[in-house]
């Protein structure tokens, strides 16, 4: 994205940033909900395989917040290399800096209260408040808006299959709950996604490399 995005600020072309920008959020909304919701499926059952399960077990709900302080990272697209690419590329340093602040603060209430957990549920919250620090700016400075009602759709999607994993419990071993998750998430998930047709660049490319392999 960065030589486009810099080509296009050089053009002063609004238009095509505002449009990469939402292209980028779209995309990798799809990609990192589908991470998440495949990881959270598959950590228990996976950790189960280990004699001392019950010493980690208190590890998914780290994996929970790392994971999701990953999905809003990812699902802010390309914000951080609009900045990087402007006439305001200093405001990323601020940026990281708050964020590393953030990080800090919520670090000491956080840790006291909840441990290992803590520190990843800092780590989400701390991405959260910067990243949306940064889209108020582009919004407020270049009216810029990537979220669109497919991101809801997508976000509804991930929360229906994350209810269904966590509530819903299926009486198989480890490794047959592995598979039942990783192929039934893959199948009802990306099924979804094509119908709805709620990615045209991941669908662009899945044509690309159908047409390059079975012609």
């Amino acid at each position: 994205s960065y030589p486009v995005l810099a080509e296009s600020w050089k053009k002063n072309d609004l238009d095509n940033i505002a449009n990469v920008y939402k292209r980028s959020v779209q995309s990798h909304a799809v990609v990192g909900v589908f991470l998440f919701v495949m990881g959270w499926a598959l950590i228990g059952p996976a950790l189960s395989l280990d004699a001392r399960y019950m010493e980690y077990a208190s590890g998914v709900f780290v994996y929970f917040f790392i994971g999701l302080a990953q999905l809003i990272d990812m699902m802010s697209g390309v914000n951080a290399e609009i900045l990087a690419t402007s006439a305001k590329y200093k405001l990323n340093v601020y940026f990281n800096l708050g964020l590393a602040g953030l990080l800090v603060l919520f670090n000491l209430f956080f840790i006291e209260e909840w441990g290992i957990t803590g520190a990843a549920a800092a780590s989400a919250l701390a991405m959260l408040i910067v990243n949306g620090v940064r889209w108020f700016y582009l919004k407020r400075k270049y009216d810029l808006q990537p979220f669109s009602l497919d991101v809801v759709k997508v976000l509804l999607i991930g929360g229906v299959l994350l209810c269904l994993v966590s509530f819903i419990t299926i009486p198989l071993g480890a490794i047959p709950l592995l598979l039942v998750y990783f192929f039934s998430i893959t199948i009802v998930y990306w099924g979804i996604i094509f119908r709805l047709n709620l990615s045209e660049d991941i669908k662009e490319w899945v044509l690309k490399m159908k047409r390059k392999f079975f012609g």
